[in-house]
């Protein structure tokens, strides 16, 4: 990671979901996504997914992927239907809504267990299955080589945000992460135990009052609303969302689990809504499920079409 920045950027939680929720046709909703957190999310551009995995709600692993891409069409097909078999849980021969969702959930599970491990060993700069806070900014900050000194006091000026959250991921206290701790570092959105800072960071963004809420004004102004009577249709498809799918008591303002739903999006709605939208654009019969046959004839589009970004970052449900 050297020379990296990993300032955490306003960047909602389903960056890696963010392609197949493009996939699948619902721009305005992952743009919304990507548009809410600003302060949680390491800018990592060398092992950013996105772009590295064409569709990969069913593959598992980078390696994986690759192999199947380089594959003649038959034997790519033969390794889809390996896959297949895996993710047909009752053996009916079709995939249904349920284990599509679950397929997806478990390979962004591994995928960014996968990308994390990798950061991991970047970072531990002795080898000792460890990595200190020290490290950690010695990699991400040095500017060269050579470059690996770095004062305490610069230490806290460069890196205050992420430092409390590498304190809240070393859950034993020993100051240090190892490999499972730096998971919960690396995409704090994941682990129910880091979502109080994520919240706190997004709150010293949006909350313009300091009252630990979020109003209308306030949520509009975070989405780039300048109070002018421009975009009347945009502000008014924005407030609906925002009282509709947001402030659940109806108070005028999001507090709380509000924050939270809004930020953290139910994960488990989030891929049966793919699934869905996946087997409404290749289920061809019209039977509610996509058959291994209805998969494999559009094999290109579940495994090499470039033109697919990734998986979507699913957070397990809070």
């Amino acid at each position: 990671m050297k020379g990296k920045s990993t300032s955490f950027v306003l960047l909602v939680i389903v960056e890696q979901m963010l392609g197949a929720v493009l996939f699948a046709g619902h721009l305005a909703d992952a743009q919304e996504i990507e548009e809410n957190l600003s302060a949680h999310r390491k800018s990592i551009a060398e092992h950013d997914h996105r772009s590295d995995f064409p569709h990969a709600g069913f593959i598992r692993s980078e390696k994986e992927l690759e192999e199947i891409q380089n594959l003649p069409p038959d034997e790519a097909k033969d390794k889809l239907r390996i896959i297949l078999v895996e993710i047909d849980l009752d053996l009916n021969g079709e995939i249904s809504k349920k284990e599509l969702s679950t397929r997806l959930l478990e390979t962004y599970r591994s995928l960014s267990n996968e990308e994390a491990d990798s950061e991991f060993d970047d970072s531990d700069l002795d080898n000792d299955g460890f990595i200190t806070w020290k490290e950690y900014v010695t990699d991400t900050y040095a500017l060269n080589e050579d470059d690996i000194s770095i004062s305490e006091e610069e230490e806290d000026d460069v890196a205050a945000d992420e430092k409390a959250i590498f304190n809240a991921a070393d859950t034993d206290g020993d100051l240090k992460l190892s490999k499972v701790e730096f998971r919960s570092f690396y995409t704090p959105e994941d682990y129910p135990h880091m979502v109080p800072l994520i919240v706190k960071d997004v709150l010293n963004e949006v909350d313009l009052d300091n009252d630990g809420k979020v109003t209308l004004d306030e949520f509009l102004k975070n989405k780039g609303h300048d109070g002018s009577d421009t975009d009347k249709e945009w502000v008014q498809a924005e407030k609906i969302k925002f009282h509709r799918d947001y402030d659940s008591n109806s108070d005028g303002v999001l507090e709380g689990e509000e924050i939270i739903s809004w930020l953290l999006p139910n994960n488990n709605m989030l891929s049966m809504s793919e699934a869905e939208d996946l087997i409404s654009k290749y289920d061809q019969n019209d039977d509610g499920q996509l058959s291994f046959k209805e998969i494999l004839d559009n094999y290109k589009e579940f495994v090499l079409s470039t033109n697919n970004y990734s998986h979507l970052d699913y957070k397990d449900e809070l």
